[in-house]
């Protein structure tokens, strides 16, 4: 086989594998932020109050935290191919218990399960990334990837809404739920983890065959080493007060301060998050070029770190109204939410290759540990502002209420602004791609 059909044959094998991992990261993001569309409809079915719905709701990110470590190891130690695979399957259950429960703790259970799936997708996408494309395309691939992930965002929001004028919350879990486990049974069979099992050549360092095979035996150790890596911690401070904040908002509370507080409609007050969340993946391929354009990540980190700050303190203090002020702000905190591409960049660049799952999966585990924590609180907060209010046996918010909320998520943000002035510049790996082009060990494929 000559170059030309062997690289043509690669990037044939390497892009279906990818749309398969593509579009089960698509469904994992939509489950993630579709409750904010019909959470009206949860707290009337069940009767709850916004701190009760916000606990029900986290239990996702609660678990999904758990184990983003855990899959980080298992993504080094394994590979994709079995992790997400089986991930799929998993969350395709949970779903569909989700769209059948009578009772809340059925519907708990629900949620437990499709986080318990969906901790290993990203993680384990992100791994494939690492092992099927150049590194010094990393960053664009990753946004990339956040992009087309962010396309089952956006369905949970505006079309969502449209969706339910038709069909139930219920119907469409179950709907996603089938197709999340015929993806995991494809992805078992057809994907690969890297490219020499696909009867690939690619060439590796000989350390870093040892230091992956030290890391199948000794995980832990690495993982120590991981953690203890002082550079990591910053980015992880910082992804909390870009991220968390905005996918706590996006993925529960977004919708209903404009329901709540200005007698907008579902399907109105979806148009914003879905603008937040479309923003959210644009962003993240514009920003990850133009960082790997530059040869730098640092002032990326910073610029979305302030970006965050002054959207949580636009919605605080602005004299904003639904239209192009609100729709404006809403803009900000979801461009600002994009700094994840650098963040898991140059994560990636701090760190051997060979542990690069278990870094990614700490700087996740923050994240997601924070929204797991930010959307109940911001619920309780809504609770205790209150005074008690019930209108038609629901409680009752107002702006002000949710003023208090935003209050907690712009100190959030505020505290990763100061964070990210302490990021370490990686420079793209690009000190370290000289030196392994110069010992003639570049990848022979991009």
């Amino acid at each position: 086989m000559n170059d030309i059909t062997h690289q043509k044959n690669f990037h044939l094998v390497r892009t279906s594998m990818y749309l398969l991992l593509i579009f089960i990261f698509m469904l994992g993001f939509f489950e993630r932020f579709a409750p904010a569309a019909f959470a009206a409809d949860l707290m009337s079915e069940f009767k709850i109050s916004g701190s009760t719905l916000g606990t029900i709701t986290a239990v996702y990110f609660i678990t999904y935290t758990a184990l983003q470590i855990p899959a980080g190891i298992l993504s080094d130690r394994f590979g994709p191919r079995k992790i997400v695979g089986t991930g799929a399957i998993i969350a395709g259950l949970g779903s569909l218990l989700f769209s059948v429960s009578p009772t809340l703790s059925l519907i708990g259970l629900g949620r437990f399960l499709v986080g318990l799936g969906g901790a290993t997708v990203f993680i384990g996408i992100m791994k494939f990334n690492t092992q099927w494309f150049h590194k010094r395309n990393y960053g664009m691939i990753s946004g990339i990837t956040l992009l087309l992930g962010n396309l089952g965002a956006a369905i949970s929001a505006g079309p969502l809404a449209v969706i339910l004028d038709y069909f139930t919350w219920r119907n469409t879990f179950g709907t996603t739920g089938t197709i999340s486990i015929v993806l995991g049974i494809i992805i078992v069979l057809y994907v690969k983890n890297e490219p020499s099992e696909a009867g690939f050549t690619v060439h590796y360092k000989d350390s870093d065959k040892q230091s992956y095979k030290a890391n199948q035996e000794k995980w832990y150790l690495e993982l120590y080493k991981v953690t203890v890596n002082k550079h990591i911690w910053p980015i992880f401070v910082a992804s909390i007060g870009t991220n968390a904040t905005f996918y706590a908002f996006a993925g529960l509370w977004g919708i209903p301060l404009l329901t709540d507080s200005f007698a907008l409609s579902n399907n109105e007050a979806s148009l914003y998050t879905t603008l937040g969340l479309t923003a959210y993946g644009l962003a993240s391929v514009m920003i990850g070029w133009w960082s790997d354009k530059v040869g730098l990540r640092k002032p990326f980190v910073i610029a979305s770190s302030f970006l965050a700050a002054f959207g949580w303190l636009g919605l605080i203090i602005f004299p904003w109204q639904p239209g192009w002020s609100g729709l404006f702000l809403y803009l900000i905190i979801g461009l600002a939410a994009a700094q994840m591409v650098v963040s898991f960049a140059a994560v990636k660049e701090l760190v051997p290759t060979h542990v690069a799952g278990m870094a990614l999966a700490l700087v996740n585990t923050g994240v997601f540990l924070a929204v797991s924590l930010i959307q109940p609180l911001f619920g309780w907060i809504l609770d205790i502002s209150s005074n008690d209010v019930f209108i038609d046996g629901m409680r009752y918010y107002t702006f002000e209420n949710y003023r208090y909320g935003l209050w907690f998520s712009f100190i959030i943000s505020l505290t990763g602004l100061v964070a990210s002035l302490f990021v370490k510049e990686t420079y793209c790996g690009e000190k370290n791609l000289k030196s392994q082009r110069s010992q003639g060990l570049s990848h022979p494929i991009d």
